[in-house]
């Protein structure tokens, strides 16, 4: 197999397999906590619905499941939000775009 073509088959499992996207996670938090976001530091948080938008451009399915998982060490800010409150429900798109900011204004 040539060099370019090996190249261009290469590119397309890359893409199969990183399957980028957008998500959304509906969110209960069940009372009013005062949560600690990292080095943000400590916010209170009245209790009722949240939604977390998110892009994932290497590898959305792999980002929801790791949402998802309840043993994590925290990276992002809403892993530590995501250990006080309740998964509803997860929205996504597949593409290579982002989407959150859109998501957000609407």
């Amino acid at each position: 197999m040539s060099k370019d073509k090996e190249r261009k088959t290469n590119k397309r499992v890359h893409r199969r397999v990183s399957n980028p996207g957008t998500c959304a996670l509906i969110l209960f938090l069940a009372r009013t906590q005062t949560i600690c976001v990292g080095k943000l530091g400590a916010f209170k948080f009245p209790r009722g619905y949240y939604i977390y938008l998110g892009s994932a451009l290497n590898g959305l399915v792999g980002r929801i499941a790791r949402h998802l998982r309840t043993a994590k060490r925290p990276f992002w800010h809403v892993d530590y939000f995501l250990h006080h409150a309740h998964v509803k429900e997860v929205w996504a798109h597949r593409g290579d775009e982002r989407l959150e900011c859109l998501w957000a204004r609407a």
